[in-house]
């Protein structure tokens, strides 16, 4: 199978006929805030106040090159301009690189591709801007055993649970901290963290919340069902 990127609806080599000669998504850049206090050793690091104890990153860059094999050079031209059409101007959209199927980025292109025109070969360099993390394409709950990865991914039959009383749900993260929704046949609460939490009826978008990487135990009292939404995020 030929390497390519899908992106904005379309696929690079399907659609485009553009050979992927490499994929390379740079490692973002932690949001480093420290302060150097006059006369004392050392500095103080304000990096992760505001966010929960957490590090917060920078956008991250994806280098991308392709070739284009076997046009005419007034072929190549009308390409580039179906080219520059598909990128400019969308907009954050997914980007799925073939050999990564499960996992996406949030991706778009700022500067114009550069572009080598040689006889009957052009070079295409493209560099997307997308966010720090890149996302799973399936939900929490959603076993696809055709993508399914015995690495990194835990089995979990339902995102849906029966509450009768109080209910402790077992909730596993395979990516890095990540706030829930939480949908409540009627109103109940959660317990997580040593913290409780009211639960209305319907979705309940908890951002104090953070699943950690691994096992998450949730102690939710009252009666009725819920189901656990979010999806998986990695550097």
């Amino acid at each position: 199978m030929v390497m390519q990127i899908n992106y904005n609806g379309k696929k690079s080599f399907t659609d485009f006929g553009l050979v992927l000669n490499y994929f390379k998504p740079q490692p973002p850049t932690p949001n480093v805030i420290k302060i150097q206090v006059p006369f004392m050793s050392g500095s103080y690091d304000f990096s992760t106040v505001g966010s929960q104890g957490e590090i917060t990153y920078a956008d991250r860059k994806i280098e991308t090159q392709f070739q284009f094999v076997g046009l005419k050079k007034t072929e190549m031209f009308i390409r580039y301009s179906q080219i520059l059409e598909w990128l400019m101007g969308p907009g954050k959209q997914k980007l799925i690189q073939s050999n990564d199927p499960t996992w996406y980025y949030m991706a778009k292109v700022d500067d114009v591709p550069s572009w080598d025109n040689l006889e009957r070969l052009g070079t295409l360099k493209i560099d997307f801007i997308a966010d720090p993390f890149k996302y799973n394409i399936d939900n929490f709950g959603d076993d696809i055993w055709d993508d399914f990865c015995f690495l990194t991914d835990y089995t979990a039959y339902t995102n849906e649970f029966s509450i009768s009383g109080t209910t402790t749900v077992k909730i596993y993260n395979n990516g890095r901290n990540v706030s829930p929704v939480i949908n409540c046949s009627s109103t109940m609460t959660l317990t997580f963290g040593g913290k409780t939490y009211n639960l209305t009826t319907g979705d309940n978008i908890l951002y104090s919340v953070r699943f950690v990487n691994g096992e998450n135990d949730l102690i939710i009292t009252g009666n009725g069902t819920i189901q656990v939404k979010f999806r998986a995020e990695s550097l």
